[in-house]
C-alpha cells in the first residue's frame, strides 16, 4: 500500500534519515534572511503609516492671529508712553499682563504640537513683563529713542507669532 507523505512527515523522516535529507526541500539562509528583511519591512511601512496621521504643529487658530495682531498695537502704544511716569498707565499695565498671561495659557492649553508658539509666547511675554517691571521702578522716564527701539523689537517678536499662526494648516 502506497502511504502518501505530508511535508511534516518528510521533514520528520529526513531529519532520521540522512539519506533522504538532500531529497526533502528545506529553507536556505539567504531565504529566511529574505523573509526576516521583508517582515522588517513591512513593520517599518506600518509604522510610518501610523505616524503618518500625528500632528506636527496644531492648526491655524483665528484667535490666537486676532490676538497677536491686538497684542502688537497694545504694546507698541503702551511701550511709547513710556515716556511718562508707569503710574499714570497703572490700568493699562496690568490689562496688558493679563492678555498676555490669558494668550499665554491659551496656547498651552493646545497641547504639546503647539510647542513652537507657545515658545515664541513665552519669549514675549518675558520681553513685555521685564520692559513694564523697569518702567514701573524707573524715576526718570525712558528716552524716546530708546522706546521706539523697544516696541520695533517687541513688534517683530509679535510679527514671529503671527507669522507662525498664518503659516499654520487651515
Amino acid at each position: 500500500m502506497l502511504h502518501s507523505f505530508t511535508r511534516h512527515d518528510q521533514t520528520r523522516s529526513a531529519r532520521c534519515n540522512p539519506a533522504r535529507r538532500a531529497a526533502v526541500p528545506t529553507r536556505t539562509r539567504a531565504a529566511h534572511t529574505k523573509f526576516v528583511t521583508l517582515r522588517r519591512h513591512a513593520a517599518v511601512v506600518l509604522a510610518l503609516l501610523f505616524t503618518a496621521g500625528c500632528k506636527l504643529i496644531s492648526p491655524f487658530d483665528q484667535n490666537t492671529y486676532t490676538a497677536a495682531t491686538a497684542l502688537k498695537e497694545r504694546a507698541s502704544v503702551l511701550i511709547l508712553s513710556a515716556t511718562e511716569p508707569a503710574a499714570a498707565h497703572v490700568a493699562d499695565i496690568a490689562s496688558l499682563q493679563r492678555t498676555l498671561a490669558s494668550e499665554l495659557a491659551y496656547e498651552q492649553g493646545k497641547g504639546k504640537p503647539n510647542a513652537l508658539s507657545i515658545k515664541q509666547w513665552e519669549l514675549c511675554a518675558q520681553t513685555l513683563n521685564a520692559f513694564m517691571a523697569d518702567w514701573e521702578q524707573q524715576k526718570q522716564p525712558h528716552k524716546a529713542e530708546y522706546l521706539k527701539d523697544k516696541a520695533e523689537q517687541v513688534g517683530l517678536m509679535v510679527d514671529e507669532i503671527i507669522r507662525l499662526e498664518s503659516g499654520k494648516p487651515r
